[in-house]
């Protein structure tokens, strides 16, 4: 489950009660859909969840689409079928299992890819985007390379201004 509706290659916006965490709070379920985003296993049915800060992953979610999880007390990894390693993630002090995502990319998506992580960082400058990838500030951020002609049509008309006479 996820709070980001850029995850979601389909989604279904529809109520679907609520989710209830360890420590009482609760939050609407919001829609469904498939989540695909590059260097993580693609999930179906996986919950758009209103407000949710963090996202969360469903170990028997994981097993019933053919992956395998292994845990130690520092670590867990996520197995393909096949049983290659495709993600691990280290225990955190709050006794969560934080996943590094991977991310691969090719030179032909780099612009298509921090277009997105701009779009997804509320329109973030350029260079500081290629500085929080390249300082690995962020986890699953790649490194990011320059952005062919450094123009968003969003940002470009939100610094519009109206002449007034």
């Amino acid at each position: 489950m996820t709070g980001n509706k850029s995850f979601f290659e389909t989604l279904v916006m529809e109520e679907g009660g609520n989710v209830t965490f360890g420590d009482g709070s609760k939050r609407n379920v919001v829609g469904k859909g498939t989540i695909s985003v590059p260097g993580l296993p693609s999930l179906s049915n996986a919950l758009f969840v209103d407000g949710l800060k963090a996202n969360l992953i469903s170990i028997s979610h994981l097993s019933d689409e053919g992956y395998s999880v292994l845990f130690s007390k520092d670590y867990c990894s996520i197995l393909k079928p096949d049983g290659q390693t495709l993600l691990k993630g280290m225990r955190s002090s709050d006794n969560c299992y934080c996943l590094e995502a991977r991310i691969v990319s090719n030179h032909v998506s780099m612009d298509e890819q921090i277009e997105l992580w701009h779009e997804r960082f509320g329109h973030m400058n350029f260079r500081d985007l290629r500085t929080l990838g390249k300082f690995n500030c962020v986890c699953g951020l790649p490194k990011l390379g320059k952005k062919a002609n450094g123009i968003c049509g969003p940002c470009q008309q939100g610094k519009q201004t109206k002449s007034m006479p």
